[in-house]
């Protein structure tokens, strides 16, 4: 696949076209058989799948249905996630087994944490937050408090390193690496510079956020969330190049040849 020049009407059905082909596939391979790797890895990257199509066809449905006043700045959070998961499940299928486990087991850590912090604001004057959460802790974690001690401390040594100083530490996430250290590995670095750091104006609340939509009209500021078409054409290249290269992968580690049937989605004649 490479990236080409197209117009926003060929980017927007090129992403139609390759969200079709996602959609054939599982449906064409129905018996589809577990990777190698074990049950965990299969069932991670069908998810990952899962999640990436239903992204795609949540911004194609939104396009149709908008067209002139696209959401231009809720395309773009949906985006990133793409991204995100594009590049865990990449990471992921340089040791499949291995980081398949510790992608799962790092959930009994995130539960942990979430306890911990809901446990340290119990004592909050701020009423409603009290309220709600004496009602989480009675129904939700209480009954649970043993098993969630349980799991953490089967896995915790797991997620630790030692700092500079001697101090052992718990890992920041379950591989102790940044996105962008994990986008390097998988060979996307380029990617993340260029798309990932654009994307992330969106969600961080970034002022090219807003100077996005920001114009000047007869020396008056005047704000707007009206899509131009260039923001809509970025939008649909973005995602028909994360889509291509997640099915790619997919295609690769389940044995699918779908790599032909992906380069021709983009091209128009």
């Amino acid at each position: 696949m490479e990236l080409k020049s197209l117009t926003t009407k060929q980017h927007v059905e090129l992403t139609a076209r390759l969200l079709s082909l996602a959609k054939n596939i599982l449906s064409e391979n129905k018996e589809l058989k577990y990777h190698d790797a074990g049950f965990e890895y299969t069932s991670i990257m069908i998810c990952f799948y899962s999640h990436i199509i239903s992204s795609v066809d949540t911004i194609l449905k939104l396009h149709k249905l908008s067209p002139n006043w696209f959401p231009t700045t809720n395309a773009y959070i949906i985006l990133r996630s793409i991204f995100e998961i594009n590049i865990v499940a990449h990471y992921i299928s340089k040791d499949p087994y291995k980081r398949a486990i510790s992608y799962i087991e790092y959930g009994k850590i995130l539960n942990k944490k979430r306890f911990d912090a809901i446990l340290k604001h119990k004592e909050t004057k701020r009423e409603p937050w009290r309220r709600f959460i004496e009602e989480t802790l009675k129904h939700e974690y209480y009954p649970k408090q043993s098993k969630i001690n349980e799991d953490y401390n089967e896995v915790k040594d797991k997620f630790t390193f030692v700092n500079k100083r001697g101090k052992k530490k718990m890992f920041p996430n379950w591989t102790n690496k940044s996105l962008k250290e994990m986008a390097k590995e998988v060979n996307h670095e380029i990617e993340y510079d260029l798309f990932y750091s654009d994307l992330s104006n969106f969600t961080h609340g970034s002022v090219k956020l807003a100077n996005r939509f920001l114009k000047i009209k007869e020396g008056e500021p005047l704000w707007s969330m009206r899509s131009d078409e260039t923001d809509v054409g970025f939008i649909f290249r973005y995602a028909a190049t994360f889509l291509s290269c997640f099915l790619s992968l997919f295609g690769k580690e389940f044995k699918v040849d779908i790599d032909k049937e992906i380069e021709s989605c983009w091209n128009f004649s």
